[in-house]
């Protein structure tokens, strides 16, 4: 099974490095009810477990709903119920934006190398991020709560707080990060997380990477063809 499995993933990666388009993004669990938004769709539509997400795709749960989807090279994350989440950029490489709009989420993701670009906007701020576990909140401004690893949060005027050890930052509109330090994790987040990781086992494993090119090794002289043999 975990052989088809693999099978599977590389083969969906094959199609759309071939075809051009996003990068490998699907949804690996739902629950309750979730529609996705295609980008220049006229509105939302039911989606299930194993559908490929595109660039510019919109996720929204309902009530007592939650999905989880992978992003290629990125890591999961798992979208709370009420909640709306765009995936704003898939098409560069290197570089992914995650919006989110509404609600909850929570995001586990693998270690990032120097030249990946992996960003979450929140209405009232934006995580930088390099392999972590931390959530983040849309509800009445922007939360971010690290769990794990270590994010860098900035504010719409540019001032940022780096968050390496456990603990969060909440950011209502209109106000600044300049001068302020992390709070502890409250019991909120604790236990939004928790809801969250205890739907299903984390497993990274199912993160699909980039296929590694084939090396080719150029013939030295000793292996070119010799006159007259």
């Amino acid at each position: 099974m975990r052989r088809i499995r693999v099978i599977f993933v590389l083969v969906l990666t094959s199609l759309l490095v071939c075809s051009g388009s996003s990068r490998l993004s699907r949804v690996t669990m739902a629950k309750g009810e979730i529609y996705v938004i295609r980008a220049g769709s006229s509105g939302p539509v039911l989606i299930k477990p194993g559908e490929l997400l595109q660039h510019g795709d919109t996720i929204r749960t309902g009530p007592a709903s939650f999905a989880e989807v992978i992003v290629q090279n990125v890591g999961m994350f798992r979208v709370s119920e009420n909640s709306e989440l765009k995936m704003e950029e898939l098409q560069q490489r290197n570089k992914t934006i995650i919006r989110l709009d509404k609600g909850k989420a929570g995001f586990f993701l693998l270690k990032q190398t120097q030249d990946q670009d992996t960003t979450v906007r929140l209405p009232t701020a934006v995580a930088g991020v390099r392999g972590t576990k931390f959530l983040a909140s849309a509800d009445g401004g922007s939360k971010v709560a690290l769990f794990d690893g270590a994010v860098q949060v900035a504010d719409p005027k540019n001032a940022t707080m780096i968050l390496d050890k456990p603990g969060e930052v909440k950011l209502k509109q209109g106000e600044s990060l300049e001068g302020r330090k992390p709070s502890p994790l409250s019991a909120e987040s604790i236990a939004d997380m928790k809801a969250l990781e205890q739907l299903f086992p984390i497993n990274l494993e199912q993160v699909p990477r980039t296929i590694p090119e084939p090396q080719v090794r150029m013939p030295e002289g000793a292996d070119l063809p010799q006159p007259g043999k």
